[in-house]
């Protein structure tokens, strides 16, 4: 994400990672009778039933060893990140690494199909240097992280439940930062209208990126520039075929025509 990626989400990622699971431990111990404040009544209901909720198509974020959601590196070292896999199903994979562009670092996991893959430094307000579109079993998702001298850079990683959708509707919005796949049967310009609530604009941007998993040099980004301002209206154009909807911010609210 653009502007303070790493200080933005690493605050999310943690409170998801921690928060999400220490709330279905609690349910299933039956420490939970009826929803509290922070717990919408849908997603109750899907946790009573053992489906997956709002909560579990949240971005996780991958850890180390200490429990942290990030990594600052300044010399050679193998840094091991894990996360929890909700469910069986389709996720983007996000990874970022800032800072000195001559540093590199490189990912490996038999799980995310990666072999020494390098992972581009981008810039302070860079977008994601790397994603892949992936089918993960439910469980534990682990890679490994390697840097080959000692300039200083930082690594961020993400794994984001897709929800598949049979059509665009003319309205989407949510919670927490979701991840959609849609198929556009042919070039569309899609006018929208997206909208963040301001109570947020402290700890989120305000973003919705568009992916071409046929395509990865093709990217379109819907952002809220403006601190003062809720709301942003435009256009973009799609390409047909399959494209990830992802977005970056809580509490929003987006209209297409």
């Amino acid at each position: 994400m653009k502007k303070r990626i790493i200080p933005i989400l690493t605050v999310f990622i943690f409170l998801t990672a921690c928060g999400s699971k220490n709330i279905k431990d609690d349910n299933l111990s039956g420490q939970i009778n009826e929803p509290n404040e922070s717990l919408s009544y849908d997603a109750f209901d899907a946790l009573t039933d053992n489906e997956p909720s709002e909560y579990d198509f949240a971005p996780k974020g991958f850890t180390t060893p200490e429990g942290i959601p990030s990594h600052d590196f300044n010399k050679a070292e193998e840094i091991s990140f894990k996360a929890d896999i909700p469910f069986d199903g389709e996720y983007l994979f996000l990874i970022t690494v800032q800072g000195d562009a001559k540093a590199q670092i490189q990912i490996d996991s038999e799980q995310l199909g990666l072999d020494g893959e390098t992972i581009p430094v981008t810039s302070p307000d860079g977008e994601y240097g790397f994603w892949k579109l992936l089918e993960l079993t439910a469980g534990e998702c682990t890679f490994t992280a390697k840097s080959s001298d000692d300039r200083e850079c930082s690594l961020l990683a993400l794994i984001r439940p897709v929800q598949k959708l049979e059509k665009l509707p003319d309205t989407l919005e949510g919670a927490f930062p979701y991840t959609y796949l849609c198929t556009f049967p042919e070039n569309t310009t899609l006018n929208y209208t997206f909208t963040r609530e301001l109570s947020n604009r402290s700890l989120y941007g305000a973003m919705a990126v568009f992916y071409n998993p046929a395509d990865k040099q093709w990217k379109e980004i819907i952002e809220i520039n403006n601190a003062d301002e809720s709301k942003v209206s435009g256009s973009v154009r799609i390409p047909p075929g399959d494209i990830i909807i992802c977005f970056q911010t809580s509490n929003w609210h987006i209209t297409f025509e």
